[in-house]
């Protein structure tokens, strides 16, 4: 079995989000039917957004779930185990959207934290080893250049879920999404400018904060999945046809005034 290999960013100093019980509480997930929609769309929110690949955790404007679901939806997988891992991510991505909601500007999807009231916890003390890119380290970090020892006191971890996620289509091999070059989506190493470098994983809280214990965990830390070289071919597509499209992207996101027309060359793919 492959490795997935961990990105760990810390947030910068006085970055640090407050993790707000009114927020979070009593989500909606596959096990608690009756719990608020809002709270589910907080939490979405609040790991949707794509991981820049850097040394400190910060985010582009890109949703994670709609830059997958293109990719999914237009992938071309060129051997039988590819197709296969590519049927199953669009059986996944059936799981329920929630659309037309009230307080929602943009659709949203079924994202699960555990422990899921993982703003209410007893924290201990949390130790990571985190080395450099490319190191066996069971954390990387791209500004390192030697193995070093991460503590957090009063702390928690708090795993990720997503069941429309399939991450086995990025363990792929022979696939790719027409027009796109080899490793545009993630070069999987260090630098990695591609439109989908990372996905988040788990977040670390803490209440012990600049020397002082809080009343509120803050979100101090972000372990990411890095995703591998992807897509692993290039299958070329008629020039023309790319312009047009390009073209027409342009415009859309020159008039558009949702969220999701800053998906740039993403948007590409639904023309």
């Amino acid at each position: 079995m492959i490795k997935r290999r961990k990105l760990f960013q810390e947030l910068p100093i006085g970055g640090y989000i407050p993790i707000k019980a009114n927020k979070f509480e009593n989500p909606y997930s596959s096990s608690n039917l009756d719990g608020n929609l809002e709270s589910l769309y907080n939490l979405f929110n609040l790991v949707d957004y794509i991981p820049i690949f850097a040394d400190k955790y910060n985010t582009t404007s890109y949703s994670f779930a709609r830059t997958y679901t293109n990719i999914v939806n237009f992938a071309i997988p060129k051997d039988k185990i590819s197709k296969e891992n590519f049927v199953l991510a669009k059986k996944k991505l059936s799981i329920e959207k929630f659309t037309n909601i009230s307080f929602g500007s943009n659709d949203f999807y079924l994202v699960e934290a555990n422990p899921i009231d993982f703003w209410e916890y007893d924290g201990f003390t949390l130790e990571f080893s985190v080395g450099p890119i490319g190191s066996n380290s069971d954390y990387e970090n791209t500004k390192l250049e030697k193995n070093i020892n991460l503590q957090y006191e009063n702390a928690s971890i708090v795993e990720i879920h997503r069941p429309w996620y399939c991450p086995e289509i990025f363990l792929s091999s022979n696939w790719g999404v027409r027009g796109w070059k080899i490793g545009e989506i993630s070069s999987g190493t260090n630098p990695n400018d591609g439109y989908l470098p990372l996905v988040s994983t788990h977040l670390i809280l803490s209440k012990f904060i600049q020397g002082k214990t809080r009343d509120t965990p803050y979100l101090v830390a972000v372990i990411s999945d890095i995703i591998p070289e992807s897509p692993t071919e290039e299958i070329l597509k008629n020039k023309k046809i790319a312009e047009n499209q390009l073209l027409n992207n342009e415009n859309i996101l020159n008039t558009s005034k949702n969220q999701e027309a800053t998906q740039g060359k993403i948007d590409l793919l639904s023309k």
